[in-house]
């Protein structure tokens, strides 16, 4: 199963990464393109959308076959 994480470059964006893989899913992350970095860990195990996180998991790109969406981000961001 694949799920998209809006905000998965930041701290508890990083840990449902990680939680998601552990358990066997497949990970789309969006994040900010200048954040893209913060995720080179993941490079060969996730795919990332580099974008406006504000959109997330309703661009079509990072919702591709994906079975739901978390969100990281903090409120106000």
């Amino acid at each position: 199963m694949k799920v998209c994480i809006v905000g998965a470059s930041g701290k508890l964006g990083q840990y449902m990464v990680r939680h998601a893989l552990d358990r066997g899913y497949e990970v789309v992350g969006v994040c900010r393109e200048r954040s893209v970095p913060k995720l080179a860990g993941f490079a060969d195990r996730i795919t990332v959308v580099p974008g406006p996180t504000i959109v997330g998991c309703r661009t079509p790109s990072a919702l591709a076959h994906a079975a739901g969406g978390l969100g990281s981000a903090e409120p106000g961001q």
